[in-house]
């Protein structure tokens, strides 16, 4: 018996090229989605591509979705002295939602991507996980903000295997020369200096403001706030005994706060735009700050529509736009955007 129809998000990566041929090997039947959000780079030929894995590749173009969505919003929260994380929100509002979406049309009863992670079924709960991936490209991150009844909906066919493994298998298909080889930016819609890209967005916002030592010292001068994120010590321009890092941004006066790296070290945090996974939550687990830093012990106290989190060992630089992403053991309980 067939195995059900899915719609794989193809990026013109190896990642998501590779998903399509394991979910063949597995039997299914794959069709093919590439959303364009207007960052094409050349590199990709998919017809080509979709002649030699034998599928349909179909083509969306959500480029003013993404615009104002995505890309906006990223301009909003610098405006407003945070440090955001695009692909959270574009994975919610933008990749699996349109995925979502789009696999009723096409009559797939799945979709997938070529994510670094895994979802799994808790019998004992009743309900889908993600689980981290047990390699350094793990993306569990990424995806705590997914709606939890999508996942029963989802399959990440990279969940058991390695970067170079993916290319492995992408080179032995003869799939390279029709793929973007080299890893994205870590934001896609910003090709070189974050710093340039919000010149020509916000100019009138670049003026020159005060840094404060911690103690309302006038230290000296900076090219504006947008260029600075919490605990950045580059670019400071200021001659100290020790190494000065941002501990605030004041975009209200333009004016950024620095000390000593230990004054960087924070024990609480709050999280609000919650998206959970399960409730309650364990009154103990572990929550990672940032992508690619190590989940780390904390007590979690549920205050309304927020979640307080108290580590057991205190934190350096929590920025505030980004995300706090809750784990329990290899599992994603969900998470929020750090205030």
């Amino acid at each position: 018996m067939r195995k059900p129809a899915v719609l794989v998000g193809l990026s013109g990566g190896v990642d998501s090229a590779v998903a399509v041929l394991l979910l063949q090997r597995q039997g299914y039947n794959v069709i093919g989605l590439h959303l364009d959000i207007g960052m094409e780079d050349g590199r990709m030929n998919l017809p080509r591509l979709a002649e030699v894995l034998g599928i349909k590749i179909y083509v969306r173009s959500l480029r003013r979705l993404f615009q104002k969505d995505i890309v906006d919003y990223f301009v909003r929260q610098y405006v407003q002295g945070k440090t955001p994380n695009p692909c959270l929100l574009c994975n919610r509002k933008i990749k699996f939602a349109f995925l979502i979406k789009e696999a009723l049309n096409y009559r797939c009863h799945f979709i997938a991507t070529g994510h670094y992670a895994n979802i799994v079924y808790n019998r004992r709960q009743g309900r889908f996980f993600i689980k981290r991936h047990p390699s350094f490209y793990d993306q569990s991150y990424f995806l705590y903000s997914l709606k939890p009844a999508w996942l029963k909906k989802i399959k990440f066919p990279l969940a058991t295997l390695d970067k170079k493994q993916v290319l492995a298998l992408a080179k032995s298909y003869g799939l390279l020369p029709f793929l973007r080889l080299h890893p994205t930016q870590d934001i896609c819609f910003i090709k070189n200096d974050y710093r340039q890209f919000l010149k020509e967005k916000v100019p009138q916002l670049i003026r020159p403001g005060r840094i404060l030592y911690y103690n309302g010292e006038v230290l000296g001068e900076h090219p504006s706030h947008l260029f600075y994120t919490i605990g950045q010590r580059q670019n400071l321009g200021i001659s100290w005994p020790q190494p000065l890092y941002v501990l605030k941004k004041q975009p209200a006066d333009n004016t950024l706060i620095v000390g000593e790296k230990e004054k960087l070290a924070k024990k609480e945090l709050v999280l609000s735009q919650l998206n959970l996974f399960t409730q309650p939550l364990p009154f103990k687990a572990k929550v990672s700050i940032r992508y690619r830093s190590q989940p780390q012990e904390a007590f979690l106290e549920r205050v309304g529509l927020r979640l307080r989190v108290v580590f057991v060992c205190p934190q350096t630089a929590i920025a505030p736009g980004q995300a706090g992403v809750i784990y329990w053991r290899n599992m994603v309980l969900g998470g929020g955007i750090i205030n």
